[in-house]
């Protein structure tokens, strides 16, 4: 390897790193912003479910078709998810999960920095948080969990009819389900029609194309989640 290669493979690296510490900025940002929501006045806020905790599980798929933007646009629907359901909850806890082929729990500095490729297979991440909900034992506690899928809508097409058989099996256990594709470029999604069959009030779905439908959609999704933890 030459100079020249080396100082390529280099400029390289710092690009990367410096796209996960703004990532990593604009997660705090959008974070401590929502979080001035709870401050306002919150002594004379009592917690809709006071005594209970909400659980998040948030699926998010890695795989090669998902790029910066959709992974960003991904992220800020998570925290402002997590913010809507802390306003109605003693506690909220978030459990992560990254996908492509494979599901695999990740904490939150993965989460937001660990770059994956690779193919779709949907229904690995539902499988794998349908799992949890068992292992866990959630219904049996004083717990409500709420799932988050966020994809661009690649999935395998075979696959379709297993995604749908575990979300199926899920909803039994959960307060809602919610999907969420990230579309820029309003590719034809594989995924979307397939879910447009499931009839379940606790399940939703809604597609962002464009950072400005951002806060219309994350107000949508909020509204519905309190709405529902009531």
């Amino acid at each position: 390897m030459d100079i020249n290669e080396i100082k390529e493979l280099k400029s390289k690296f710092n690009n990367l790193a410096d796209k996960h510490i703004n990532l990593i900025k604009e997660y705090n940002l959008v974070k401590r912003e929502l979080e001035q929501l709870k401050s306002m006045d919150s002594s004379s806020i009592v917690p809709p479910n006071k005594g209970k905790k909400a659980v998040l599980l948030v699926g998010a798929d890695v795989s090669g078709s998902m790029g910066r933007w959709e992974r960003e646009m991904g992220l800020k629907m998570t925290v402002s998810i997590e913010t809507a359901l802390s306003l109605s909850y003693d506690s909220v806890e978030v459990r992560l999960f990254h996908h492509h082929t494979q599901s695999v729990e990740v904490d939150k500095k993965e989460f937001l920095t660990k770059n994956v490729s690779g193919g779709t297979i949907a229904s690995s991440v539902y499988s794998h948080m349908n799992k949890e909900i068992e292992d866990y034992n959630y219904e049996n506690e004083n717990v409500d969990v709420y799932v988050i899928h966020i994809s661009d809508g690649d999935n395998l097409t075979s696959d379709n009819t297993r995604v749908l058989n575990i979300i199926n099996r899920i909803l039994p256990k959960v307060k809602m389900i919610n999907y969420i594709e990230v579309n820029q470029y309003k590719r034809e999604s594989t995924l979307l029609p397939s879910l447009r069959n499931i009839s379940n009030s606790k399940f939703s779905h809604c597609t962002l194309q464009n950072s400005l439908e951002l806060d219309s959609l994350m107000h949508r999704v909020c509204n519905r989640l309190f709405s529902e933890s009531l």
